[in-house]
């Protein structure tokens, strides 16, 4: 199927390593022009010569939390270019805390990372995408906004706001052919969930309330991420596409596997 994403301008917040770099990549051999953004500046570093390697892409050190960042971040993306076709809102951040031991300030981290900067992100990228003539917004959301993980409250919660916020910019920017979708990845295998991954104890429970019986790679997100990107999806917005290998589809689904 040819996605017709040749020459579009992509870009990538969280891309340096993770779910966005395998986005990044993703988009790339679709022969698109990629701008990838991040906080880590060394990571940044290492994605800029990998990613360099498999065709245009422009690195931009930026805080998705800040609005000077985020503004200048989309303007100069947008100045390299020449547009901005196509923006994921993949920054995030996961960490553990049960609510009441959970203080003001790792509320407010995890706010800003996980929504604020999807607004932010998506005013700004709206801007240029509205002067242009369209173009389409990806948010990631979490198997925490569909059903709340003990611990993760704050990520939870934001990650619910997310799936909200996305719906409401899909009819806000529609007038203007802007399509906004989100996806819900379950467990990733990447940095962020290492801990848990690794822990054979979590793991197996975790794994258990997945049919397909393995965690997600980031490649299972990034192939369905490009297809949402593309004019195959013409007539998706406002949706929210679960991407998690069945996760809890049932209540039992490790009884598949015990006979």
């Amino acid at each position: 199927m040819d996605l017709g994403l040749t020459g579009k301008v992509v870009l990538i917040t969280g891309g340096a390593k993770g779910i966005g770099f395998e986005i990044a990549r993703a988009f790339l051999a679709e022969g698109c022009r990629v701008a990838v953004s991040d906080i880590d500046l060394n990571a940044l570093a290492a994605a800029k010569k990998s990613l360099g390697e498999l065709g245009e892409c422009l690195t931009l050190a930026c805080d998705v939390t800040n609005a000077e960042d985020v503004e200048m971040m989309v303007g100069v993306a947008e100045s390299h270019f020449g547009t901005l076709d196509i923006l994921i809102n993949n920054a995030g951040v996961l960490k553990s805390c049960l609510v009441e031991e959970l203080d003001e300030s790792l509320w407010d981290f995890s706010l800003n990372v996980n929504l604020k900067s999807t607004f932010l992100c998506s005013k700004y990228g709206y801007g240029v995408m509205q002067r242009h003539g369209g173009g389409v917004i990806i948010n990631a959301a979490s198997f925490a906004a569909v059903i709340p993980s003990v611990g993760h409250g704050a990520y939870g919660a934001a990650k619910a706001a997310v799936i909200n916020l996305t719906r409401t910019c899909a009819a806000e920017f529609a007038p203007s052919n802007v399509r906004v979708n989100a996806y819900v990845p379950g467990v990733v295998a990447t940095h962020l969930t290492a801990g848990m991954r690794n822990d054979p104890t979590t793991a197996e429970k975790m794994l258990a309330d997945i049919p397909l019986r393995r965690f997600a790679d980031p490649s299972d997100l990034a192939s369905v991420i490009v297809f949402l990107a593309s004019d195959q999806a013409s007539y998706m917005t406002g949706s929210v596409v679960e991407i998690h290998g069945g996760k809890l589809c049932v209540q039992n689904p490790h009884a598949a596997w015990s006979n």
